[in-house]
């Protein structure tokens, strides 16, 4: 009981003497120049590492051995401060201008459709599922830029693969069906 009150007793010291208003801890590295800095590095290449971001810091900017931040500190600035946390890149496959310029002159071809053309349509796809996935970095970016070129992975089919078909309209969806093939 005698231990309770002690506790209660401190608790006021400390209130009365203004202890809770100090800094605790090591004082920040996080000076608006590093943030500044890290989110450069960032931009100019958003697949660098924590550890990546400290040896370039190291070797092209003003830090001594002394005052560069810990790859921890670095973490903790990207996903806290800045809000750049690290992110799987969107897969886009890669097209090449004319492939670019075709897609855009359709769109625009349909692009004035009302809802009674679009319900005539049958929306038809296929995918290829592989047995081993393609090798993923991470990448760090934006909340709303996942689907910039500069944050995506460009990816290429496999050929021991799967492919499956499959549609849909305004009316419903259709079965999946595997293509003929050794696999299926």
């Amino acid at each position: 009981m005698s231990s309770h009150h002690s506790c209660q007793n401190n608790q006021e010291t400390c209130r009365a003497e203004n202890f809770g208003s100090r800094p605790r801890g090591r004082p920040t590295t996080f000076t608006s120049r590093l943030r500044r800095t890290v989110r450069r590095l960032v931009a100019d290449d958003p697949r660098l590492t924590s550890a990546g971001i400290r040896k370039h810091l190291s070797e092209c900017y003003y830090f001594t051995e002394t005052k560069l931040p810990t790859t921890r500190t670095i973490q903790n600035l990207l996903c806290k401060k800045l809000k750049l946390r690290a992110r799987r890149p969107a897969q886009k496959p890669l097209l090449n201008e004319q492939q670019r310029k075709c897609r855009r002159t359709f769109c625009g071809k349909y692009r004035k459709w009302t809802v009674d053309n679009r319900k005539q349509v049958l929306f038809s796809d296929e995918c290829t599922f592989q047995q081993f996935g393609a090798y993923v970095n991470w990448v760090r970016r934006p909340v709303y830029c996942r689907l910039l070129p500069k944050y995506t992975v460009s990816t290429m089919k496999h050929p021991a693969s799967i492919m499956v078909w499959g549609c849909f309209s305004w009316h419903g969806r259709r079965r999946l069906f595997c293509a003929k093939g050794k696999n299926c």
